[in-house]
């Protein structure tokens, strides 16, 4: 985590030196846009080690397949070369290993490295010295590779939704950002406890906002013009209500939050120092009327940071929202620029089908997919892009026609 504490720290001095009152010489920007190359080069380099120190139990991390089947060829003929493997290694023969689990490991596909190809070996007999690995994994790495080259590669498959529930010492990493997740549904939940609350109310885990109740607030400090020139008239031309060039009163700030299905803010933080946190915590209207608290979609810098509370869970004004009700909190882990991270959020609402195309049509998908493939328009894939996350379920929108 040390290395994930220096980026950040480096990029927010970035961040700070740009909002300077003096004028930046066209040397100063060079410099300023080449330190950021490397600063989000290097977090990207850190997701892919990462990703390496996690071999081949990665595939532990990855949604289930929609088209789960575990008698697939490719499933069984891993399951052939593991159980040829495993009596190889113990001497002696040994009853049909876990389809499940070689479902699973068949996801590493033909270019998995020998370390991986170790850990499935590992896996299923454990306890052995790496000279007995070792002595096997040649012709495991044949027998594997020949199984899972048997497998359909047309287009990646699609997976079920991921939630990760991370310690206070792993939280700030965005793990949504490694290899293997990049282009998954994956969202946050801070305890099991949380989860099995959100899914009694979302039994089948994907909770349902109506896609004409929105209400926004931009540029509430008054200081991101140009945000609001690029963000509102789209939401304007939707008929959602809200508030832009100004901070919003505490009355406002309520209504957005207990009267509408989908709350947007586009402003610096996470918009928590308009409302007191017991104000938004307290029973309201809409919990009276059995109504969930709106979708909160928070783009300012550090909106879902997580502040660290010593031997007690970090907290953070993401999980107010959670804890008020709100089905879905997207946040940004750290300190984010204005102009990616705005045409991030242009395309995630785009992508969610909360507002229309340039033709007029919409897109439909769950926000944490419309999260995920987002982040490949912005220049800074780890440092903007990687920065956004998803606390809760996923989220689909209804519309009334």
């Amino acid at each position: 985590m040390a290395r994930l504490a220096d980026i950040v720290r480096r990029s927010d001095e970035t961040i700070a030196r740009s909002f300077q009152a003096t004028p930046a010489t066209n040397e100063e920007r060079r410099a300023w846009w080449a330190t950021r190359d490397v600063l989000d080069a290097q977090l990207g380099r850190l997701c892919s080690d990462l990703q390496s120190v996690l071999g081949g139990f990665r595939v532990l991390l990855q949604g289930v397949r929609v088209d789960d089947d575990d008698d697939r060829p490719d499933v069984r003929g891993v399951q052939s070369a593991v159980n040829t493997a495993v009596a190889a290694l113990k001497g002696s023969r040994v009853s049909a290993v876990s389809m499940q689990l070689c479902a699973l490991f068949a996801e590493l596909g033909p270019d998995a490295t020998d370390r991986e190809l170790r850990d499935v070996l590992s896996a299923f007999a454990p306890g052995f010295d790496d000279d007995e690995y070792s002595r096997v994994l040649p012709d495991f790495t044949a027998s594997f590779t020949r199984a899972v080259s048997t497998a359909s590669t047309e287009e990646a498959p699609l997976r079920h939704h991921v939630v990760l529930v991370l310690d206070r010492h792993v939280q700030r990493f965005p793990w949504e950002s490694l290899p293997c997740l990049s282009v998954s549904s994956v969202s946050r939940l801070p305890t099991l406890a949380f989860l099995r609350d959100r899914l009694s109310l979302h039994s089948d885990g994907v909770a349902e906002a109506d896609g004409q109740s929105a209400y926004y607030v931009i540029n509430a400090s008054r200081d991101l013009g140009e945000t609001q020139t690029r963000l509102e008239p789209s939401l304007v031309r939707c008929g959602f209500v809200g508030v832009a060039g100004r901070p919003p009163t505490q009355d406002e700030w309520m209504r957005a939050v207990t009267m509408h299905d989908v709350f947007l803010y586009m402003s610096h933080g996470s918009g928590m120092q308009y409302v007191r946190y017991e104000k938004l915590l307290a029973p309201n209207q809409s919990a009276e009327k059995g109504r969930q608290a709106a979708v909160a979609v928070l783009m300012g810098c550090q909106s879902g940071h997580l502040r660290d509370q010593g031997e007690f869970d970090p907290a953070g004004d993401a999980l107010y929202y959670l804890y008020a009700g709100s089905p879905a909190v997207v946040g940004t882990l750290w300190d984010v620029t204005s102009i990616d991270i705005d045409m991030f959020t242009a395309e995630m609402l785009r992508l969610w089908g909360l507002v229309p195309d340039e033709e007029g049509e919409r897109d439909e998908c769950m926000l944490t997919v419309a999260v995920a493939e987002a982040r490949v328009v912005c220049r800074y894939k780890y440092l903007n892009a990687g920065a956004v996350v998803v606390y809760g379920l996923p989220v689909i929108l209804s519309r009334r026609d």
